[in-house]
């Protein structure tokens, strides 16, 4: 592969308006007409320029360093990146001896050339900032106006998009066949003070229709509803803000935003925008006081009885977390998905109830053995790094799945061609696509773990440098610790418990960045585990 092409779009509509494949085309044309015989060419789609971390860029500047690429076609700067980026990747890529060509905005390899490149990178990072700077103040100004900002609606509601011709903004409009739900959801809360998962369980039963036409309501999807302040007459924008999340619950080395988590913005921030109620604002108001009446007495917030093992024994069958309860006196763990009101799949979970003593003695004596035994623990885990350097067929992983990209790469051009030649017609063309764009992210997926993988073993040296001392900083004083404490050493060691067969199986971390007495976490974020498997990760009765 001595040429390649390289595609981007920043967006969903631009996804589904087919510009890739528009960039796709024209650079294959181009590439023909240079004399490359089949091109072929990495994408990347929903990628903002701003961001770096794009697996398809990722391949290309990989080939760029370590295979013999040496012509690399883009459409235009912009795809590539804008301002410092754009600069950076140019010469990044051009000092690894490839040439990059621009169908458009072309410059030439001179210090003029350069200069010139920098500055169609300022001039578009100029321009997507007006852009989004404009669009913002917009958005605020008819807020301010009164105009609903945006196309959701809750439950109760129709949304009356913007009339262009009368110069009517968008509102909303009260369904009348849902609006006597919500009336009905606040009334028995208010007067028969029933709890959100009665309500919803009531719903169902009842076989009322969700918002997405589902017959299961949930409890959670309840207590939205009625902290929602729109039925009362007013509704709210810029009321949170996008941020980045601390913990993030799943690897995920090429996510397409970083800002997935919301947070509230101060309330004097936030802009008023009234429209039609559903129930008065004593109603509301009177809601707001039974839910949090219904929160200090519910059974899950009475601290009475203490579970050392919360949130770390996963169910063998679904999946998912085991959760405190009581019976007859005696505690017990359980599957969250016992309830089928809550469960994703709408069905009860089958999975056995624990003894809460017959878990957390065995779980805690094992832990605490173990760090009292540090030269066990370093025997342990010289064994796993020699295995873990061992041949294991990671390398024929990723050959394999290189080669599966390529030859997706190859079936997406021919489908691209067939229907540029109009031997496919549009439904066709679409299908095809969407289902090579599945398979590119699941074997890219595969990638992503691989690639986690190697990035651990790499550590393996560093951690076995620190992991007898902290065994011994932190065994000292094991049988004085008070319950909060356990607590949180097991959260900070565990990764997950599981129990099938009587037998309990122990996956264990150690932390290999700091003291815990230093930390102010006391868990390492799951998005960068510097941990180390432990002596007590195997099965123990």
């Amino acid at each position: 592969m001595t040429a390649l092409y390289y595609a981007r779009v920043s967006s969903g509509r631009q996804e589904n308006e087919e510009t890739i494949q528009s960039q796709v085309a024209e650079l294959r044309a181009r590439m023909m007409e240079d004399g490359v015989a089949e091109p072929e060419g990495f994408t990347d789609e929903g990628y903002s320029r701003d961001n770096l971390v794009r697996p398809g860029l990722d391949h290309i500047r990989d080939l760029a360093t370590q295979g013999p690429l040496k012509h690399l076609y883009i459409h235009c700067p912009d795809r590539l990146a804008s301002g410092a980026k754009l600069m950076f990747l140019v010469e990044d890529i051009q000092k690894a001896g490839v040439e990059v060509i621009f169908l458009k905005g072309a410059v030439e390899d001179t210090p003029e050339g350069k200069l010139m490149l920098h500055m169609q990178g300022a001039i578009a990072e100029y321009e997507r900032t007006k852009i989004v700077e404009r669009t913002r103040r917009g958005k605020m100004y008819w807020a301010r106006q009164g105009a609903l900002i945006g196309g959701y609606f809750p439950y109760g509601y129709r949304y009356i998009a913007r009339d262009r011709e009368r110069n009517l903004r968008a509102t909303l409009e009260v369904d009348e066949l849902q609006a006597p739900v919500v009336r009905d959801i606040f009334r028995l809360l208010v007067e028969e003070r029933l709890s959100c998962r009665a309500i919803a369980k009531r719903l169902t039963e009842e076989g009322v229709l969700t918002q997405t036409g589902k017959n299961r309501w949930t409890p959670g999807s309840i207590n939205r509803m009625l902290r929602q302040s729109a039925y009362k007459g007013t509704s709210y924008y810029h009321r949170t803000e996008a941020v980045e999340p601390r913990n993030r619950s799943t690897q995920r080395p090429y996510a397409k935003t970083k800002l997935t988590s919301k947070k509230l913005r101060p309330k004097e921030e936030w802009i008023a925008i009234p429209v039609p109620a559903i129930v008065d604002e004593q109603t509301w108001e009177t809601a707001q006081e039974q839910l949090r009446q219904n929160f200090i007495h519910s059974p899950r917030n009475n601290k009475s009885r203490q579970y050392l093992l919360s949130g770390l024994i996963r169910c063998t069958k679904c999946g998912a977390t085991y959760v405190g309860g009581s019976s007859h006196d005696r505690q017990y763990y359980h599957c969250n998905q016992l309830d089928p009101l809550v469960s994703k799949t709408g069905e009860r979970c089958r999975s056995p109830w624990l003894r809460a003593d017959k878990v957390e003695e065995p779980v805690w004596q094992a832990v605490a053995e173990a760090l009292r035994q540090p030269e066990t623990l370093v025997e342990e885990y010289e064994k796993r790094v020699e295995q873990s350097q061992r041949p294991n067929g990671e390398d024929v992983d990723r050959k394999q799945l290189e080669v599966a990209l390529r030859r997706l790469k190859s079936q997406e051009n021919r489908v691209t061609d067939a229907y540029i030649n109009e031997a496919m017609e549009l439904p066709d063309y679409k299908q095809r696509m969407d289902q090579i764009r599945e398979d590119r992210r699941r074997l890219e997926g595969q990638m992503a773990s691989l690639e986690k993988r190697r990035n651990l073993q790499d550590s393996h040296q560093e951690a076995l440098a620190r992991l007898e001392n902290f065994c011994e900083n932190i065994s000292i004083g094991l049988e004085h610790l008070a319950f909060e404490e356990k607590q949180a050493l097991l959260r900070l060691l565990v990764e997950r418990i599981t129990v099938e067969g009587g037998r309990i199986r122990i996956e264990a971390a150690i932390p290999l960045g700091q003291r815990p007495t230093e930390s102010s976490r006391l868990r390492p974020p799951s998005g960068n585990p510097k941990v180390a498997d432990s002596a007590f990760g195997g099965n123990r009765s």
